[in-house]
């Protein structure tokens, strides 16, 4: 969501990125995130894209990106994308686990926390076998999710190397055995050694499921290089990890929602 001229001041260049669809099930029972911020030249690239977008035609290039000062803009559909071609890889792929000095790390290991509504398919394996590679390489990882898959679930769950990866499921159950809530967010932070830093803080989030059809679908993200928005995601991590609605993993990967 774009807004331009708001309030009594007249703000300029809001931008409102957020997991949220605009129905009744997301404002009745999931947990969203929404990253407001204003900048002139995220504004401007969020809004030839929607400008783009309306027409609804057909374009030779289709996925975007865009640098923006401690902003990258991300914007599919990118269909077939490999491994190598995956944002949240790329990110990942830049990690260190060892070293970091950044606040909030202990015993210098880089810190990664995730809040991901779906992960599964060949796209969240891969992202998992990642996942699990760097807590085998001494990363402090903890998860909180929805759904996944059990290929996903058990590389994340492995007892070798590492051994387990900490996990919360965020979902309420009913008494009838419908699922009437869940976490429907869509972000991950990297607090360490990433790059050439020791000291990085990243917050990827967006609207984009960890699955193949993510690819193919017209979903943004944006990589955020900012201290205070690492740390206010992963404080907002901490309070839902510590939730009676967040429960070890169960053997269910899957449900039915009342009312979708």
């Amino acid at each position: 969501m774009l807004i331009d001229r708001v309030g009594p001041t007249q703000k300029r260049h809001v931008i409102i990125q957020t997991s949220m669809n605009l129905t009744r099930m997301a404002y009745q029972g999931q947990w969203n995130q929404a990253q407001v911020m204003r900048s002139a030249a995220v504004y401007g690239d969020y809004l030839r894209v929607f400008k783009q977008a309306r027409l609804g035609g057909r374009v030779t290039t289709p996925y975007h990106t865009a640098a923006l000062g401690n902003v990258v803009n991300y914007f599919f559909p990118r269909p077939q994308a490999t491994a190598d071609e995956d944002p949240v890889m790329q990110a990942l792929s830049g990690v260190r686990c060892t070293g970091a000095r950044a606040g909030g790390t202990k015993k210098g290991r880089t810190k990664i926390r995730v809040v991901q509504y779906a992960m599964h398919g060949t796209r969240g394996v891969w992202i998992a076998k990642r996942l699990r590679k760097l807590s085998n390489a001494g990363c402090n990882i903890a998860i909180i999710y929805s759904v996944t898959s059990r290929p996903v679930r058990d590389i994340l769950l492995s007892r070798r190397g590492s051994g387990p990866i900490p996990m919360r499921r965020s979902v309420l159950i009913d008494r009838w055995g419908w699922v009437s809530g869940y976490n429907h967010g869509k972000w991950m932070t990297i607090t360490g050694a990433w790059g050439s830093s020791k000291a990085d803080h990243l917050t990827f989030s967006g609207s984009a499921n960890w699955s193949n059809e993510a690819f193919g679908n017209d979903e943004q993200m944006q990589l955020i290089r900012s201290e205070a928005t690492a740390r206010a995601h992963n404080k907002s991590f901490a309070k839902t990890w510590r939730q009676r609605s967040s429960r070890s993993p169960s053997r269910t990967v899957g449900w039915s929602v009342r009312g979708e």
